[in-house]
C-alpha cells in the first residue's frame, strides 16, 4: 500500500503526471518528498524497479541524481491501490495529498478519478467465470458506535444492527401487522400476560452455532443492566421448553410487548455473547442475520455475506462502508464528466444533476429534531413563560427553508401520522421580555446540529434570550444531560410507530430531564396502553404523552427529516428503509449482457 502512495506522490511531484516521462532528480529530494531516509529511498526505488513501475538510471557517488522514467499512469495506480483493500486512513492521506497540489488537481480532476476508482462502476463486474464476488464499496460521513443491539439509537446504527441480526417477529410497516421471523409461530394468553415463541430449526449464528431458546433467554436476561431495561421492566420470568420453544411472563398485561420485541433492541445474540466480553461483542458482534463482520473500526465497516442465513442469501458478497467525511463535498459536486459511484447514502443533489446513468430515491418523516427542556431544573419547571416564549418565537417553517436538507417540514409533534404543522401565532406579551441568564443548550456534535443551534441561537438573541452550546460526542452525550437547561436530540422513527413512540417515551433522555410529577402521568399512560388489546386504543394513549410534552412547553419538535440517496441504475433493489437507508439484502447488480 505504502509503495502504491510512494509512486503516486513522485509521479505527480517530478514527472508532472506524465508517464514515459526521464526526470532528474537526487536520493536526497526524493527523501524530503517521501519523508523517509536516503537509505530507504534506495530500497523503494528498487521495488518500483522490480514490478517494472519505473526505469532508473543512478549516478554515481552521493548527491548525484538519478534518472527516472515512470511507467505506470494514474489510473493503473489507483487500481492497484483499490485492489489492497486499502482503509478509511489510507484513502484520507490520498485525498489530502491531492488536495496539497490544487492546479494539478484542476487540471487533472484527480480527486474525482481518485473516488470513481474506489466507489464507481469501473471494476464493480468480474470478467471471469471463475471469479464472481461481487462488492459494493460506500463512502460514508458518520462515525460508526456500538453495535450491541441493546445499546443502538441513531439510524446508522440501528440500520447495520438490522444488516446483522434478526428480531423473534418482525413488523411489517405496510400491512401495519407482525409477522414470523426467527420464531414462525407465537400464541398470546387472554390476559397478556404470557407470551409463547416457537423458533425456527436450524437457524445458525454467524460463528456457526445453531440458535436454540437459551440464546433467546440470554438475549432478554441480559436488557437488565443496559439502559434498554425498560422493554423487560415487567417480565417475571422466562421458560425454555426444551430447545425450541420460549415462554415469557408477566405480572400485569403488557400487550404492547408483541410489537417491542420487533425493535433491534431486541435481536437475539448468542447465548453469553459466544464467550466474548460485551465491549468485544459491541464492536464485532455475532448475530443470524445475512450479513457479518469480518472487520470493524469507528471510520471502518467491512461485512460479508452470511452464506448460511436462514432466509434468502444475500446477492452481494461483499459490503465495506468508508467513514470519509472529506469526500463528501466532491460527491455532492455536479460534474458530468465523472464516472457516477454506485451508491451514496446521503446527497443533496438528484439525479439529473449527474447524467442519466444515476437514480434518484427520497424517503420522507424519518426522524424528529426537537428541544427539550430540563425539567429536573426548578428554574426551568417553574419558569413556564420562558418555555413558552422560546417555543413560539422559533419560526420552524423558516428553519426548514433556511436550512435546508436534511429538513423535510416542521413538526408540532412526534407522531408520525400527526397532521402537517400549523404555525403558531408569536406569543405577543412576552415580545420585549428578556432573560439576563444564559440558557446552556446540549447536544451531539454533528455538522447539523451545528447548524441548528447557530439558527436557534440568532433568534433567540433577538428576543433577549442568550444560548451558549455545549458541543458532546456522541458516545457521551448523556453523561451531560444533567447540565443542560436544554438540549438538542433526534427521535428516531422505526417501521411500528408504537415501538417509536416506547422508545422516546421510555427513553433516558426523556426520563433523566422530566420532572417527578410528568414522569408519574406519563408512566401511568404507559402502563394503561399495555393494557389494551388493540394497538390502535395503545397509540391512543401514546399520544396522550405526546401531547402532554408538546402543549406543556416540555419538548419542543422542530422539523421532521428526510433522506434522498443517489444509486447507478445497474444497481437493483434499491428502496429506503425507515431509517433512511438501503436493506443490503435485497441488493444486486445488474450485468451488461452480450
Amino acid at each position: 500500500m505504502k509503495l502504491v502512495e510512494y509512486y503516486i506522490k513522485l509521479f505527480i511531484t517530478f514527472a508532472k503526471i506524465k508517464t514515459d516521462y526521464q526526470t532528474s532528480v537526487s536520493r536526497h529530494e526524493i527523501s524530503i518528498e517521501l519523508e523517509c531516509s536516503e537509505r530507504n529511498v534506495i530500497h523503494v526505488l528498487n521495488k518500483m524497479e522490480e514490478k517494472q513501475w519505473i526505469k532508473a538510471v543512478r549516478g554515481k557517488g552521493r548527491g548525484n541524481a538519478t534518472s527516472i522514467t515512470f511507467l505506470k499512469t494514474l489510473e493503473e495506480m489507483f487500481e492497484r491501490f483499490e485492489k489492497y483493500s486499502p482503509k478509511t486512513e489510507d484513502i484520507e492521506r490520498l485525498i489530502l495529498m491531492f488536495e496539497d497540489y490544487p492546479q494539478l488537481n484542476e487540471s487533472h480532476q484527480l480527486i474525482n478519478k481518485f473516488i470513481n476508482k474506489l466507489f464507481g462502476t469501473e471494476a464493480r463486474f468480474p470478467q471471469g467465470v471463475q471469479d464472481e464476488c461481487e462488492h459494493l464499496k460506500i463512502p460514508y460521513f458518520r462515525s460508526l458506535y456500538s453495535l450491541n443491539p441493546s445499546q443502538v439509537e441513531r439510524q446508522t446504527e440501528t440500520h447495520m444492527v438490522k444488516q446483522i441480526f434478526n428480531t423473534l417477529v418482525r413488523y411489517n410497516e405496510e400491512r401495519k401487522v407482525v409477522e414470523p421471523s426467527l420464531s414462525h409461530y407465537w400464541e398470546i394468553d387472554h390476559d397478556g400476560k404470557t407470551f409463547t415463541f416457537y423458533l425456527r430449526k436450524g437457524v445458525l449464528f454467524h460463528h456457526s452455532k445453531h440458535l436454540v431458546a437459551e440464546d433467546v433467554k440470554f438475549t432478554f436476561e441480559r436488557l437488565k443492566g443496559t439502559s434498554s431495561k425498560w422493554i423487560i421492566k415487567d417480565l417475571d420470568a422466562i421458560k425454555c421448553i426444551g430447545n425450541y420453544i420460549v415462554q415469557f411472563t408477566f405480572n400485569k398485561p403488557s400487550f404492547q410487548w408483541l410489537s417491542l420485541v420487533t425493535s433491534p433492541k431486541c435481536s437475539i445474540v448468542p447465548n453469553d455473547y459466544a464467550q466474548k466480553s460485551t465491549e468485544e461483542f459491541s464492536k464485532t458482534p455475532i448475530g443470524t442475520g445475512p450479513y457479518k463482520i469480518k472487520e470493524h473500526e469507528t471510520d471502518f465497516l467491512s461485512l460479508t455475506v452470511h452464506n448460511d442465513y436462514f432466509q434468502e442469501r444475500a446477492h452481494i458478497d461483499n459490503i465495506t462502508i468508508f467513514v470519509l467525511p472529506s469526500i463528501e463535498k466532491y460527491l455532492n459536486v455536479k460534474n458530468g464528466d465523472a464516472d457516477p459511484v454506485f451508491y451514496i447514502p446521503f446527497t443533496i443533489l438528484k439525479g439529473h444533476d449527474h447524467d442519466h446513468q444515476l437514480q434518484y430515491i427520497e424517503r420522507e418523516r424519518l426522524s424528529v429534531k426537537y428541544l427539550m427542556w430540563n425539567m429536573s431544573k426548578e428554574k426551568i419547571r417553574t419558569n413556564e413563560v420562558l418555555r413558552k416564549k422560546l417555543s413560539t418565537i422559533l419560526n420552524k417553517e423558516e428553519m426548514v427553508r433556511e436550512l435546508g436538507f436534511p429538513r423535510s417540514e416542521p413538526a408540532s409533534s412526534f407522531m408520525k401520522q400527526s397532521s402537517s404543522y400549523q404555525s403558531e401565532e408569536i406569543y405577543q406579551n412576552l415580545s420585549d421580555d428578556t432573560f439576563e441568564e444564559p440558557l446552556t443548550l446540549i447536544t451531539y456534535d454533528l455538522p447539523p446540529h451545528r447548524e441548528d443551534v447557530k439558527w436557534i441561537q440568532h433568534e433567540c438573541k433577538e428576543h433577549g434570550i442568550t444560548i451558549d452550546p455545549k458541543y458532546i460526542p456522541y458516545s457521551t452525550f448523556m453523561d451531560h444531560l444533567k447540565y443542560a437547561d436544554l438540549i438538542l436530540s433526534e427521535y428516531v422513527t422505526q417501521e411500528s410507530e408504537e415501538v417509536s413512540l416506547f422508545n422516546l417515551f421510555e427513553s433516558q433522555t426523556v426520563k433523566s430531564l422530566i420532572n417527578f410529577e410528568n414522569k408519574e402521568i406519563i408512566e401511568g399512560s404507559l402502563d394503561q396502553a399495555s393494557r389494551h388489546e388493540k394497538m390502535a386504543n395503545r397509540i391512543e394513549e401514546l399520544k396522550s404523552v405526546d401531547t402532554l410534552l408538546c402543549k406543556s412547553f416540555i419538548t419542543i419538535p422542530l422539523y421532521w427529516t428526510f433522506q434522498k440517496a443517489l444509486y447507478d441504475k445497474n444497481l437493483m433493489g434499491v428502496s429506503l428503509s425507515t431509517i433512511g437507508l438501503v436493506p443490503f439484502n435485497d441488493l444486486f447488480y445488474r450485468k451488461k449482457l452480450k
